[in-house]
């Protein structure tokens, strides 16, 4: 897992990278520098267009793939345009300028929705995000597709504020979906609501504003009293249009 504030370890740099150290050692520099400046750039690129940097995926403890991709490539042009641009005449297609390139593009197609993360929702689940597996301390995050959420059937999230629900086995009378209950809550309130409510294998239960719930039994995995879950609702999902553009796009005008 990367360091707290940063987006990508070393790890990530050696898939972009492989003989990193090699570089970093050339001016024996610290890599861990690069990391952090280059999570600067990415998190300043996210507020730039209104948007949020996403939590940890507590499936592997990590930032999703495009994020630390992304990182990884700019703390790779960080570092060799640090170390190596001074001992030439021109940066002019400078070998290492592709990583800038690819963090960019990477970025682009983040703001422009060609790329999705997965708190964020697709055009057609438009403002209710799937359900994201959640760690609960030492309860480990529930395996993927165990709760789906009414975006899947294209529901439209029907308020003007933006809401988080966390969703969370409280009960169990049995091993199968079926024998569990659950209990949740909107982030930011410290109450629980429907506890002990059913989980209902059969059809959608409803949390409120058009956001609903179905359970189905996992593929993989097993479920687990404690098991957690995270919603994001947003009026107009991450896809808005500002100024005439769309993220991604700027309007010099």
């Amino acid at each position: 897992m990367a360091a707290t504030g940063t987006y990508c370890d070393t790890n990530d740099l050696r898939l972009v990278y492989n003989a990193y150290t090699d570089l970093m050692g050339t001016a024996g520099t610290d890599y861990g520098a690069f990391i952090v400046a280059a999570s600067d750039w990415l998190e300043a690129s996210f507020y730039a267009h209104d948007m949020t940097p996403p939590p940890v995926s507590p499936m592997d403890g990590s930032y999703d793939y495009w994020l630390r991709r992304a990182c990884a490539c700019m703390a790779v042009y960080m570092a060799a345009d640090s170390i190596l641009s001074e001992r030439t005449d021109s940066v002019d297609g400078a070998w290492w300028a592709r990583y800038n390139d690819e963090a960019e593009g990477i970025l682009s197609d983040v703001h422009s929705g060609v790329k999705k993360l997965s708190y964020q929702t697709t055009a057609w689940q438009d403002s209710i995000s799937p359900a994201v597996p959640w760690a609960n301390g030492t309860t480990a995050a529930p395996p993927v597709n165990m709760l789906h959420t009414s975006g899947r059937i294209g529901a439209r999230y029907e308020d003007n504020i933006p809401r988080q629900f966390e969703i969370e086995l409280d009960g169990s009378t049995g091993t199968d979906m079926s024998n569990f209950t659950f209990k949740y809550r909107v982030i930011g309130t410290s109450a629980y609501m429907g506890q002990g409510q059913p989980c209902d294998v059969t059809g959608w239960t409803t949390l409120g504003w058009n956001v609903q719930l179905l359970w189905t039994p996992t593929p993989r995995g097993s479920a687990a009293v404690g098991q957690r879950w995270r919603i994001y609702c947003t009026p107009r999902g991450e896809e808005v249009v500002k100024a005439g553009c769309k993220f991604g796009q700027r309007n010099w005008a």
